[in-house]
């Protein structure tokens, strides 16, 4: 999911924490009212595990955007305005400055802590627009990345809102509050009501948002996997397995090239894309390019794996059937997204999220940490929809057949070679790597769907060994969740009869 900052200080206390959290959160996170904590000490440590940052001053809430790489700790952006200047801590350099420019203190004598005279004081109605300048003029922030959500900003939605009553000094603070959004220059931004619709409308856009899904679930991923490769150097050797691949190079890729492929990872999901949909495509697709550059290393030819067997004993057809098959599906995705043709390879971020996952769990051994999935893996899956369901066994076996029949079809179509080397029939994962060697129309069409099928065809039918003894090991795989997102294209494009 999408990660927020919220601002909010809950009317000094007065407003029940557990009835506003409820009321704006409440949906997106499907948690009940009486599951909120009452005290805000106990939500903030609630919505940390939900992937929400709560800060409750100005102060506070100004040292967290001021922090390293704010966009890797959070997506959106949600303020009061009304809040107090800071709490028990001493406020921070930046937060002196703006008081001290903006509200400068008056003679001591008449300066008393809480009144008009008290610079703190002054700058609460407006403390929210100073953190909505700090992140959209000095930190860059996307404006459609902030919302105000506040009770205390309703003059300023619509001149035609101001009643006549007794709210003199509420409209001269808006009145102010307007002039100086004017007089910045800067487009004067809605601001929403705590109990507006439209701010469960917003959340859930930003918190479903694909594209910040993919990224902050890849960020959360590369942390703990970074964090484990320093533990595995200490007691957990077996962790990183992608050396121990048949490969002229694999063996290269050791802790120190693992660790730099980790750490660079996210520098190309960029927290800000445009709206356009070519430079997201594009982004996608040299992020494919960069989580699956080191397959060139891999190779499962007969040579290599002659020296392999002869090197490590093993022999690969008898090896952990789940390493074999991604393998030759993540070796299938690099060359199509590194040797593209002239029309570029259109891309999804579940494809993303599907390359990324299988190429992770192939080169780290998870399960050393992990029994099943990690939150952050399952929330990259659900970019695909609702979990799919396995088809039983018969219906299974049905679309591989129809599958192997279809790849047979297209290679005919496609005048390509139908019989290997030793003039035997090709198998059916070697004909999907001659429609990519031949950059066929039907490859090109839809690379992604023959990456998943690479995957299921090395899996459940793998030589040697029964199509239900290999489902079997499919369905206790604690890769399974990857399994039901390469079944989408399956069921779709080779339906059982």
């Amino acid at each position: 999911m999408s990660s927020f900052l919220w601002v909010e200080d809950f009317e000094d206390g007065k407003q029940p924490c557990r009835e506003l959290a409820h009321s704006i959160f409440g949906d997106i996170l499907d948690v009940r009212r009486d599951d909120f904590p009452e005290t805000w000490q106990e939500l903030r440590d609630y919505l940390s595990t939900q992937d929400i940052v709560l800060k409750t001053n100005f102060d506070e809430a100004l040292k967290f955007i001021h922090e390293d790489e704010l966009l890797d700790k959070v997506d959106y952006f949600m303020l009061d305005i009304d809040l107090p200047f800071d709490g028990i801590s001493p406020p921070s350099k930046r937060a002196r400055e703006i008081l001290e420019e903006w509200y400068p203190a008056v003679d001591s004598a008449e300066r008393k802590a809480g009144t008009e005279n008290d610079p703190k004081f002054r700058i609460r109605p407006f403390a929210g627009y100073h953190l909505y300048i700090e992140l959209v003029m000095e930190l860059g922030i996307p404006r459609d990345r902030v919302i105000f959500c506040s009770n205390h900003g309703e003059f300023l939605l619509d001149d035609d809102l101001q009643k006549d009553g007794n709210f003199k000094d509420a409209r001269e603070k808006d009145s102010d509050l307007k002039d100086a959004f004017n007089l910045a220059k800067i487009k004067r931004p809605t601001i929403y009501e705590k109990d507006d619709p439209r701010i469960q409308k917003w959340l859930k856009q930003q918190r479903t948002n694909h594209y910040s899904r993919l990224r902050r679930q890849v960020l959360n991923l590369c942390d703990f996997v970074r964090g484990k490769l320093d533990e595995s150097s200490t007691g957990k050797p077996n962790f990183l397995r992608f050396r121990d691949f048949p490969g002229s190079a694999t063996s290269d890729f050791d802790e120190s090239a693992a660790k730099e492929w980790i750490e660079n990872i996210p520098i190309y999901l960029p927290a800000v894309v445009s709206d356009t949909d070519s430079h997201r495509q594009h982004v996608l697709r040299n992020f494919v390019r960069y989580v699956t550059y080191h397959w060139d290393r891999f190779s499962a030819d007969k040579k290599n794996l002659a020296q392999w067997k002869n090197l490590t004993g093993h022999d690969w057809n008898s090896e952990d059937s789940w390493c074999r098959a991604s393998c030759s599906s993540l070796k299938l995705a690099r060359n199509a997204f590194s040797h593209s043709p002239n029309t570029p390879i259109r891309i999804e971020e579940v494809d993303a999220a599907f390359i990324f996952l299988l190429c992770l769990r192939t080169v780290f051994n998870m399960g050393i940490f992990s029994e099943g999935l990690l939150p952050s893996e399952r929330s990259l899956l659900g970019l695909v929809g609702s979990s799919t369901e396995w088809p039983v066994d018969r219906e299974l076996e049905q679309m591989l057949k129809n599958m192997e029949s279809g790849l047979v079809s297209i290679t005919k179509e496609a005048n390509l070679l139908a019989e290997n080397e030793e003039g035997k029939p090709y198998d059916a994962t070697e004909l999907i790597r001659n429609l990519q060697d031949e950059r066929s129309a039907e490859f090109e069409k839809s690379p992604m769907r023959f990456i998943r099928q690479m995957l299921w065809l090395q899996l459940l039918t793998w030589p040697k060994v029964p199509f239900k003894k290999n489902l079997a090991a499919v369905k206790n795989s604690p890769e399974k969740g990857l399994m039901k997102i390469a079944l989408t294209d399956l069921r779709r494009e080779n339906p059982a009869n």
